[in-house]
């Protein structure tokens, strides 16, 4: 078995990469207080009071946002110095406190600011950004890009997957076996608009037989939905009846057959007219 999956990995080893990662430098400057007068903080809240309001969208009285207003001046008041901060460790006048390395889905910021680190090139110092309390400073040192896994690193992914590779083809011979000995467990009628629910199949899994089987030509085959087979045979299809609750369902189909038709045959005048190519627009 581990011969075989080790021949698996080497035959699929370009779908085992490592995760883009990031090595970083990270300064840290945590919030100082403004010492803001109560009428600073009136001023502001008469400037910005919009922006103060409860998650119904209700606006917030000076008293309710006051808490809020505070911390927002100590921000403000704060960024002058990590902006000062910044120019510094661009000239190198100042150190980073710590250097780590995340992998991309493990980067411990918001996704705004997730952003504007992967914006950057190497070596190349991010400004200011406010998170959880604080300022962070963010130089990117290097991008390591993907890399294809080696053997032992990949073995529990490749496993997973041979695993589920072995249970499709076993799946794919026990329902050929069973396909060229038909024997019906259940009968049903099937339609679009009206389908019992087949034990052993979810609705999900239930709507989407339904869907490949209308569109089958076979009277007796083999639907795969997801990790499971199900073994047909029409004993006979007809047109359904017209009514009035089915009338919107059948026009609705019509509709999609003419479009069809409609645009196979443009298609068709188009490629006896002119010679048709692909173009793609790539834009940064």
């Amino acid at each position: 078995v581990e011969d075989e999956l080790k021949k698996f990995y080497e035959d699929n080893k370009e779908s085992y990469k490592s995760e883009i990662s990031y090595d970083l430098a990270i300064k840290e400057l945590a919030l100082k207080s403004s010492n803001s007068t109560l009428q600073e903080q009136q001023e502001h809240y008469e400037k910005f009071r919009s922006d103060y309001k409860f998650e119904d969208g209700k606006l917030k009285s000076f008293e309710e946002a006051k808490e809020q207003i505070q911390m927002d001046l100590d921000e403000s008041f704060t960024k002058k110095d990590a902006l000062t901060l910044y120019l510094k460790l661009k000239k190198g006048e100042e150190s980073f406190d710590k250097n780590v390395v995340y992998e991309n889905r493990k980067l411990p910021f918001s996704s705004e600011n997730i952003e504007r680190i992967k914006e950057v090139k190497k070596d190349e110092i991010v400004k200011p950004f406010f998170e959880n309390g604080k300022f962070y400073i963010v130089k990117v040192s290097n991008i390591n890009q993907a890399t294809t896994l080696p053997y032992e690193d990949a073995k529990v992914f490749a496993k997973d997957d041979f695993t589920k590779e072995l249970k499709a083809k076993k799946l794919d011979e026990l329902a050929n076996a069973e396909l060229n000995d038909f024997k019906a467990t259940n009968s049903i009628k099937i339609s679009r608009a009206n389908s019992s629910l087949l034990a052993g199949l979810t609705a999900q899994e239930n709507a989407e037989f339904v869907n490949q089987l209308l569109f089958s030509t076979a009277k007796t085959n083999i639907v795969k939905v997801g990790s499971k087979a199900v073994i047909y045979k029409i004993n006979s299809s007809k047109l359904a009846d017209f009514n009035k609750e089915n009338s919107e369902l059948i026009k609705g189909e019509i509709k999609q057959i003419q479009e069809s038709d409609l645009n196979s045959n443009l298609l068709k005048k188009l490629e006896n007219s002119f010679t048709i190519k692909t173009s793609i627009q790539i834009k940064e």
